[in-house]
């Protein structure tokens, strides 16, 4: 595994715990923005 592939794991998971706390406070919206991040921030990694 690389750094960047640790990072990515490392990120996910902070996301997942941030996106438990914030959902009782936001919509689902929010929700549907975080993905949208992750996956562009995965698929600069691979471009």
């Amino acid at each position: 595994m690389t750094l960047n592939t640790i990072t990515i794991i490392i990120f996910l998971i902070g996301i997942k715990v941030q996106s438990q706390e914030i959902f009782r406070r936001y919509s689902f919206d929010y929700h549907q923005i975080m993905i949208r991040l992750v996956e562009l921030y995965i698929h600069t990694l691979f471009v």
